[in-house]
């Protein structure tokens, strides 16, 4: 299994998605978790889109779990598009 799978399957199960993606984010640290990121922009509903998409970087400060979270809004809005609503995908960039 790989880790975006696994990662997908634990997405599904987990209550709170946030503290989830904070816990396992490998931050602070040399590397974010990117395979949690992508399999979140592959597993995510819009709902889910539009939350992380809020993640600015004064919440969001750079080496901090919270980095996990606007790094999965970039994912989303570069490799998934067609799943966000014209009102997301124009939304001011940092």
């Amino acid at each position: 299994m790989s880790k975006i799978v696994f990662y997908k399957d634990a997405l599904g199960k987990v209550e709170d998605i946030d503290a989830y993606l904070l816990s396992e984010s490998g931050l602070p640290g040399p590397r974010g978790n990117i395979e949690l990121a992508q399999a979140v922009a592959d597993w995510g509903d819009e709902a889910l889109f539009e939350h992380l998409l809020s993640f600015k970087p004064d919440v969001a400060p750079v080496n901090s779990p919270y980095e996990l979270l606007a790094f999965g809004r970039n994912i989303i809005r570069f490799n998934y598009p067609m799943r966000l609503t014209a009102s997301t995908m124009f939304a001011s960039f940092w």
